[in-house]
């Protein structure tokens, strides 16, 4: 990627993108009215040590989130300003608040360097960490200095506070298809074979430095929640596919069975323990006591979702078209946004259809109010499906704009997914991968049957492994389709497994080097199935030039492959590369607002969009 030629040909690629993209009329009320519905103050969830609250904010009109903390007496002040090309990616407080420890990644890369901060003085302390990566620092009980995993060592150390050198705690010495990627607590660590969801715990002690292996592989996934008393709680769908807690105390106990919906996360909170669970891919939020009796379900505010925080008594919830508000559990909203979205004039419902194999799969759509089924309405189709990811209700400026655009926003919640647990899951991985491109597929069918749209008005949107799928069903199902927006997308699955964390994946897709997997890969790979000649429609293909875990080397393929294979149409094949910016985390305000404008104006351009009214909102 680095050669002269390729660096030549992807800015010569980016910039005619840049230049089809900038003449779309429409751009400049497209721009006006996506900073408009992003303008408002973003809270993160709150995390509470001792006597004060810890987050990450972004304020109205800034470009990034900074670590922020809010006193006992409300008083909110800024600890950490972000810099535009190191955005904050987690932070860690110690349990009485007066240190807190923080990671900066460049340009949102998934590398890390975390630094620390007495919250106290406002004093940057000289203590630095690197090689951090997909894990956070536990902080010791002394709160002296903090545990952490470094992630190409393969090792867990001790950093203390002060000390020129680490101390080596622990080392992973087997296999190095196995991923060091936890720590928790009273220092329990996990690993696991990439993503794969089933892993092995282990209790290490910090007299003895003995390891003591409390879960072994082939057991399920195992995902510490915190300590009751005596207990190590656990969710884990071990015997329970839409998972349930157990205990620890020497031996395993059940401590909060299996629901009928999926358990998706829990924590414990001043002696009881709060689980969001999914029903029907809406969120729904249960309270427990100490021995795990169920109290009460917690009212919400709508058909949204939530995220619970960590340890405290907070939660997030978002839908689509409300804005993240932080909640206290007891006294109601904490944290709101001044800016309250489009209420009352959208509307957004559930629906359900019969795959291809007759399986039941739910969508969400939204829409303007009181629209009419003429069967031509411009739609966006996002989807993800895979990695046992829930794709839940939230809000979005993008899908803001495009329904007053006068589109229709459709997600779909595709088998891979972990919306119904377990088994929803694995029926969409490895040779069962291929039905979640029909599923998608069957969606796309669904929506053009009950007159919502027509294949010329259909666009598909999906990122990283959702623009495997966009770029799958682009392949198999070209006439399906107006346009298409892989982003950051796995488009190579015969290659991914050789650069970045792309070994990991085989969880879910396969290892292409395994006789037995390379046919099913081979058999969708959106890069080996273009097809000299066929009728693509206008793709607009993005991806960042600091990405270090899908690398950008896909999207440039799958760019210049369908380029040249392209039929006779005119439609255009777009490489658009953004720079100074990663996966997705940590992306400015600015990087946001220039993304969500080029896809907008694309479909604007492809869909010949043309709005009455070009004036920004008031």
């Amino acid at each position: 990627m680095e050669s002269p030629k390729t660096v030549e040909w992807t800015l010569n690629e980016d910039a005619k993108t840049q230049d089809y993209l900038q003449q779309v009329p429409e751009r400049g009320w497209i721009k006006e009215k996506l900073q408009a519905a992003s303008d408002y103050e973003n809270y993160g969830l709150p995390v509470q040590k001792g006597e004060r609250l810890f987050f990450l904010m972004r304020n109205k009109g800034e470009a990034l989130g900074n670590l922020t903390v809010q006193e006992k007496d409300g008083s909110i002040r800024t600890l950490v300003r972000a810099a535009m090309h190191a955005p904050l990616s987690a932070f860690k407080a110690s349990d009485d608040g007066s240190l807190v420890t923080y990671g900066v990644s460049e340009a949102g890369a998934d590398k890390q360097v975390w630094k620390f901060l007495n919250v106290e003085t406002g004093q940057l302390l000289e203590d630095e960490i690197e090689g951090i990566q997909f894990s956070t620092p536990v902080w010791s009980k002394d709160q002296k200095g903090v545990y952490y995993i470094h992630y190409e060592k393969r090792a867990i150390y001790y950093h203390e506070l002060g000390a020129k050198e680490d101390s080596l705690i622990h080392r992973v010495e087997d296999s190095s298809e196995k991923l060091l990627f936890g720590l928790a607590g009273p220092l329990l660590f996990s690993v696991k074979e990439g993503q794969s969801h089933d892993n092995a715990v282990y209790l290490l002690s910090l007299d003895t430095k003995k390891v003591e292996e409390i879960v072994p592989f082939g057991k399920g996934n195992y995902t510490y929640i915190g300590q009751l008393e005596e207990k190590l709680l656990f969710l884990t769908n071990d015997g329970a596919d839409r998972k349930k807690i157990v205990a620890y105390d020497a031996k395993w106990s059940d401590f909060i069975p299996e629901d009928s919906f999926a358990l998706v996360e829990a924590e414990i909170v001043q002696g009881e323990i709060f689980c969001h669970y999914l029903k029907d891919c809406s969120s729904i939020l249960k309270r427990f006591d100490r021995s795990g009796q169920f109290l009460q379900e917690v009212p919400l505010p709508g058909k949204g979702s939530i995220g619970l925080a960590s340890e405290s008594p907070f939660f997030a919830y978002t839908d689509m078209t409300t804005p993240q508000t932080i909640y206290h559990y007891d006294q109601g909203v904490h944290f709101q946004p001044t800016y309250e979205g489009p209420r009352g004039r959208y509307v957004t419902k559930q629906l359900f259809f019969s795959s291809k194999d007759g399986t039941r799969v739910p969508l969400f759509i939204t829409h303007r109010k009181g629209i009419k089924l003429t069967g031509d309405h411009p739609t966006l189709l996002y989807g993800y499906g895979g990695f046992n990811a829930s794709i839940t209700p939230y809000y979005s400026p993008l899908v803001t704009t495009w329904v007053e655009m006068g589109g229709i926003f459709v997600s779909v919640n595709l088998r891979g997914g972990g919306e119904y647990g377990k088994e929803w899951h694995e029926a969409g991985i490895l040779d069962k991968k291929q039905n979640v491109f029909d599923d998608f597929i069957a969606s796309a069918e669904f929506l053009i049957k009950q007159g919502y749209t027509q294949p010329s008005r259909l666009a598909i949107n999906g990122r990283s492994n959702g623009g495997l799928l966009v770029g799958a069903c682009l392949t198999q199902r070209p006439d399906l389709f107006g346009a298409a927006i892989p982003q950051v997308g796995v488009l190579d699955m015969l290659k991914f497994h050789q650069f970045t964390i792309g070994w990991a994946w085989v969880s879910d897709y396969g290892n292409p080097d395994d006789p037995e997997h390379f046919p099913y890969l081979y058999a969708y790979s959106p890069y080996h199935n273009i097809k000299k000649g066929a009728s693509y429609p206008p793709t607009l293909i993005t991806t960042s030039d600091h990405d270090d875990r899908v690398v950008p080397l896909h999207s440039y393929k799958f760019a210049a492959r369908l380029q040249e294979a392209q039929g006779e149409n005119k439609n255009p094949i777009l490489l658009r590369v953004y720079t100074n910016t990663g996966h997705g985390r940590g992306r400015s305000s600015s990087q946001e607002l220039e993304e969500r404008t080029d896809i907008l104006s694309f479909l604007a351009k492809v869909f010949n969009l043309e709005i009455a009214n070009r004036s920004p909102l008031p």
